[in-house]
């Protein structure tokens, strides 16, 4: 984050003899906002200021070169309104205890007071100022320097305002606070001559003594004597320290994947039908006579086994069996048990290598279709949350390409998924969805949990995006940025080929009323402010400083307030100090009256004091001198006019 410390004094026009006020000008040392979604970013580097009914702004400055022994009379604060998206009230409190831009977050909020003041806005603000009394608050805070921390900026329900930061190089429309101061009455100036005794008059005839008349009146006075030369302005004061930047925060953990789910049980078999009856064995054959008894002698060898006799006949067939359970369906569809014994249809269909789900799959291509049932539907994948890992989870749906005789037979092409932390409570938080390419590894479509989108080149918002197009949900796009403060904001050089139209196929209407050309300029780009007189330098080439010569013909432009076109020339160094030099239109101009005071329609010459204009009254010194005509008037002193930029 830059500091910037830079303080402008002017001396207001006053009366002899009158107390010296002085008007002091400071530019923020700090200014940031935080917001709720995105609780844990840090916008310290943004340029704009957010002021809405989930985001309030916190600014604070370095009163430190306000002089010893001054009364502040009157301080206001100084605001550039880049845009009003809703009408409401602006409310400013005093910060209680101390920030840093480069670390605050909505999580670590400042405490606040009590309501110091509060302001109405709507779209009749929009890119104009808003000044706000805050007299009691720097009259506090310089009385007791350790109570100052800045005030916060918090909107109505309804309002929601945006604001220039101090990052906001190229409107330089930062806050400021302007502190009007009394100082120590100034020695009286010394008392003008006496005027010159008038002629003494003829010496008339004597007449008659008459009666002594009344004493006449007394002469007039002499004229007063000519006021004192001007005091030198005081030096300017040096720049702050530029602050450290934050350190960039770390990449969150990848999920972890899901698990297969398990393969269902296969269904029970039929029961066997019963065995038939055994058939009765047949009838034994006829027993012989029995021979005589003969003597009894040795035992003979025991003879062999006489042959068996004929099978009976076959007994009658038992009764057939119960039979199973009944199996039908229809041809090509998955079956699914209607009961624990009974087979019926599922939605799954089956049509050669095409799965059908809810009706049959009859396409060219695609080997699974799915039907929804009337009025729509749609696939569901379902990420079961971690509570290790703070109850997060993601959900993702993976295309691949497979090819079996390459070394790695599976790549994966596209990955869309979503992510989130989803708590006990039932608090979902920090969800986003992607588009994510693994072979490159980059994001090339982000949504984060704020609804903010982000398009091509790396979109990851969390850790170096490098997005090429961002939407915000507010309804800004930026190209090459991601901190858009308007409609559309392109951060980088843009092309179109053919016409740029307005409004309604009319004109094109500028931000600002002057064309101004991007110039580099001699020494540091702070020793110079909008409004300032510039010529050709005499040592680089193109280098551009102020005057500080009267009637000088190096004269070149004024350095533009508010351009409304800047151009940049192709040899210009882009990373050297530049400035936009307003050549063509009306612009503030820094003038002075050590010529005379100065009229509307006075052609105007550069001055002795550096960058400031003068009324040109050498007809012989003006050809090549000349700025632009007056379009205002200054009595006296020095001050800021409208200015017809007209080189001649």
């Amino acid at each position: 984050m830059r500091l910037i410390s830079r303080i402008a004094v002017s001396v207001l026009s006053l009366p002899l003899l009158a107390t010296v006020m002085v008007g002091q000008s400071a530019p923020p040392s700090g200014d940031t906002y935080t917001s709720n979604p995105g609780a844990t970013m840090n916008h310290g580097g943004d340029t704009i200021l957010n002021v809405d009914s989930s985001a309030n702004s916190y600014i604070q400055f370095n009163l430190a070169p306000v002089p010893t022994g001054t009364t502040v009379t009157k301080a206001t604060l100084r605001l550039y309104a880049s845009d009003v998206n809703h009408s409401g009230t602006l409310n400013v409190y005093p910060v209680t205890s101390s920030w840093d831009e480069g670390t605050l977050t909505y999580i670590t909020n400042p405490s606040l007071g009590t309501l110091a003041t509060s302001v109405a806005l709507n779209a009749s603000n929009i890119n104009d100022f808003v000044v706000i009394d805050i007299t009691s608050l720097v009259q506090g805070w310089l009385s007791n320097p350790s109570s100052n921390h800045g005030i916060a900026l918090k909107a109505s329900s309804s309002g929601d305002f945006t604001f220039a930061s101090k990052e906001a190089n190229t409107i330089s429309h930062e806050a400021e606070l302007e502190v009007a101061l009394n100082g120590p009455t100034g020695p009286a100036g010394p008392t003008g001559p006496a005027g010159p005794a008038g002629a003494t008059g003829a010496t008339g005839a004597t007449g008659a003594k008459g009666a002594t008349g009344n004493t006449g009146p007394a002469g007039p006075a002499g004229p007063t004597g000519a006021t004192g030369p001007k005091g030198d302005t005081g030096p300017k004061g040096d720049t702050g320290a530029k602050g450290d930047t934050g350190a960039t925060g770390a990449a969150g953990p990848a999920g972890p994947t899901g698990a297969t789910g398990a393969t269902g049980a296969a269904g029970p078999a039929g029961p066997t039908g019963a065995t038939g009856a055994t058939g009765a064995a047949g009838p034994a054959g006829s027993t012989g006579p029995a021979g005589p008894a003969g003597s009894t002698g040795p035992a003979g060898p025991a003879g062999a086994d006489g042959a068996a006799g004929p099978a009976g006949a076959a007994g009658p067939e038992g009764p057939a069996g119960p039979a199973g359970p009944g199996v039908s369906g229809t041809t090509g569809t998955i079956p699914v048990f209607s009961t624990s014994s009974t087979l019926g249809d599922s939605p799954i269909t089956v049509n050669g290598t095409n799965v059908g789900i809810g009706g049959a799959n009859n396409t060219t291509l695609d080997v699974l279709s799915v039907l929804t049932q009337a009025g729509g539907g749609g696939l569901a994948t379902i990420g079961l949350v971690d509570p290790s890992s703070g109850d997060y989870g993601y959900s993702e749906f993976d295309t691949w390409l497979q090819n079996p005789n390459a070394s790695t037979p599976s790549v994966a092409l596209w990955n869309i998924g979503a992510e989130g932390d989803y708590s006990d409570g039932g608090v979902l938080s920090n969800q986003d969805m992607y588009i994510f390419n693994p072979a490159t590894g980059t994001y090339n479509f982000f949504v984060d949990g704020s609804n903010n989108v982000y398009v091509g080149g790396n979109a990851f918002p969390y850790n170096s995006d490098s997005s090429t197009l961002f939407a915000a949900f507010t309804g800004n796009v930026g190209i090459g940025t991601i901190t858009p403060a308007k409609k559309l904001e392109v951060n980088g050089d843009a092309q179109i080929d053919g016409t740029l139209y307005g409004a309604g196929g009319g004109p094109v209407t500028l931000s600002g009323g002057d064309y101004a050309e991007a110039v580099n300029v001699k020494g540091s780009i702070r020793n110079y402010e909008p409004g300032d007189v510039l010529v050709i330098g005499n040592d680089g080439q193109g280098e551009i400083q102020k005057s500080s010569q009267p009637y000088s013909t190096m004269v070149s432009g004024i350095y533009a307030t508010r351009p409304g076109l800047v151009g940049h020339r192709q040899s210009l160094l882009k990373g050297a100090d530049s400035i936009p030099m307003g050549m063509v239109g009306v612009v503030p101009t820094k003038v002075s009256t050590e010529n005379g005071p100065i009229h509307k329609g006075d052609l105007l010459v550069s001055s002795s004091t550096a960058g400031y204009a003068m009324k040109g009254t050498d007809r012989n010194r003006m050809l090549g001198a000349v700025i632009g005509k007056a379009m205002g008037d200054l009595p006296a002193g020095s001050g800021v006019i409208d200015v017809l930029v007209t080189l001649q």
